[in-house]
């Protein structure tokens, strides 16, 4: 079994007790720092999205002006990845996990692909504390 990261960006896995002061605020689990090497860094092998559509329904009138709303509407699933000099494609074996967007995960289950059992996206990512903009890594991947 392999893990194949299809995110935009590498992933890290590090153990719970490798944060330094790790919390729940709000929803967003943070932590001063990481300790340590990560047991696992993923590098982003491929892409794997749900084609969109959007459509403008109607304007929601509101005192500080127009507000548009949406429907969006999800379709195909596309996968891609490839091998580690990121030339041949590959077609994933049936143990593989792939790490995706929890919005991949869950779209594709609701349209019932059939690998979609093998979809897993970051579970319990983490930020720094003092700038959530920084990602130090997750603690695993949830189906």
């Amino acid at each position: 079994m392999a893990f194949i990261n299809l995110t935009p960006h590498s992933i890290s896995v590090y153990s719970v007790n490798q944060f330094v002061n790790l919390q729940l605020n709000n929803s967003t689990w943070v932590a001063d720092k990481v300790v340590g090497a990560p047991k696992v860094s993923l590098p982003s092998m491929g892409i794997a999205k749900i084609t969109t559509t959007v459509k403008a329904v109607t304007t929601h009138i509101y005192s500080s002006g127009d507000i548009p709303l949406y429907v969006t509407e999800y379709g195909v699933l596309y996968i891609e990845y490839k091998d580690e000099d990121r030339n041949n494609p590959i077609t994933p074996k049936k143990e593989d996990l792939l790490v995706v967007s929890l919005p991949v995960v869950s779209n594709a289950k609701s349209a019932g692909y059939d690998i979609s059992k093998q979809l897993v996206s970051p579970y319990q990512v983490v930020r720094k504390a003092s700038d959530t903009n920084i990602i130090f890594g997750c603690t695993g991947f949830t189906f």
